[in-house]
């Protein structure tokens, strides 16, 4: 164990956690961005597991943009429900990324990384299952 640090649950001692890497396009955006990333990774979420998936979330959206060539700026709000739309995961796996996309993009905003929140008008996927269910309450 390292000298002075507190233990997890899992006997993994503080200074050992590894940090989730900054985006290319936080990077390159500049302090704000790179302020928003920290402040959404470990301002807001305090549970580690939910940190990891919204983190890999974000990550994962960025690098798609990255490699189509826009900047964080650039990112719209066709790019990411093209995005999500082309995910071969579960609803409650698009559900949860779009969740984390909009809390990154909402403190990106209120830290002046990007103009306007792309993530915030784009409707929460929903099933199939559950437009069966309605259409059945006639």
């Amino acid at each position: 164990m390292v000298k002075g640090s507190k233990e997890l649950v899992d006997n993994t001692p503080l200074a050992v956690i590894e940090d989730i890497e900054v985006p290319t396009l936080v990077e390159e955006a500049g302090n704000n961005a790179k302020f928003a990333w920290d402040e959404f990774l470990y301002g807001n979420l305090s549970n580690e597991h939910t940190r990891r998936s919204y983190g890999k979330a974000v990550s994962d959206l960025l690098k798609a943009a990255d490699e189509a060539g826009i900047s964080l700026a650039q990112v719209s709000p066709k790019f990411i429900r093209k995005y999500l739309e082309q995910m071969p995961v579960s609803i409650p796996t698009k559900k949860l990324r779009l969740s984390a996309m909009k809390n990154f993009f909402d403190l990106a905003v209120t830290r002046h990384a990007v103009p306007l929140n792309p993530a915030l008008r784009i409707p929460v996927p929903v099933s199939r299952r559950f437009w069966e269910s309605v259409s059945s309450f006639k």
